[in-house]
């Protein structure tokens, strides 16, 4: 990810670091939530009706997730792309220093117009190559944000389809116990009646 980093200026570079492991630790939290979920489906499966085949590829999306964040947050937190980020950040304030030096010293000898136009122009084009190569190295760092969010976007969908079906099933058991109730209550009533007075019988008849 930080071998083409060379024309990113440090406060970007500095940026997009925190972006991504902001990001990563988000990705992290959302992570947990889902193997908790999962965890207490898997307690009583025939309880949320989820077979193992559904708990098992839940499992490997999540372990899938958090291996890759694991290796971006390695690349991240690795002393080796700290430093060599360093050495190109380094080398890229100095290609500049010296080309603006070269610049001063070439408009102190040019004499003639043309020649001083000519120059102007292809100093021109190299700032505008400069900025362009800037904005595709950090057009690729974006593209990793971009993924970090789809990835937390997939992850709040998963949470929310468990939502929803703990909420079915919270429902459920709360209509089953309601026709428990109402069994219990006409039972009781039927017993109280059985139990009763011969003339109440008789009335029943």
């Amino acid at each position: 990810m930080l071998d083409e980093t060379n024309s990113i200026k440090r406060n970007d570079y500095d940026k997009v670091s925190n972006d991504l492991r902001n990001g990563l630790r988000s990705i992290e939290w959302d992570l947990e939530d889902l193997d908790e979920t999962i965890g207490i489906v898997e307690s009583n499966p025939t309880k949320f009706r989820i077979d193992a085949s559904e708990l098992g590829t839940r499992r490997e999306f999540i372990s899938a997730t958090r291996t890759r964040v694991q290796e971006m947050k390695n690349e991240l937190s690795n002393p080796q792309t700290k430093a060599k980020a360093d050495k190109l950040l380094r080398n890229n304030l100095l290609q500049n220093g010296l080309s603006h030096k070269n610049d001063r010293h070439s408009r102190v000898k040019i004499t003639n117009e043309n020649e001083n136009n000519a120059f102007l122009d292809d100093h021109q084009q190299k700032q505008q190559l400069i900025i362009k190569e800037q904005d595709d190295q950090l057009e690729l760092v974006a593209d990793s944000v971009g993924m970090l969010k789809n990835m937390s976007r997939s992850i709040g969908n998963e949470l929310d389809e468990q939502a929803v079906m703990l909420d079915g099933l919270g429902h459920e058991m709360e209509t089953t116990q309601n026709r428990m109730d109402t069994l219990l209550r006409k039972m009781a009533k039927v017993t109280k009646m059985s139990s009763g007075t011969p003339t109440v019988v008789r009335h029943l008849y």
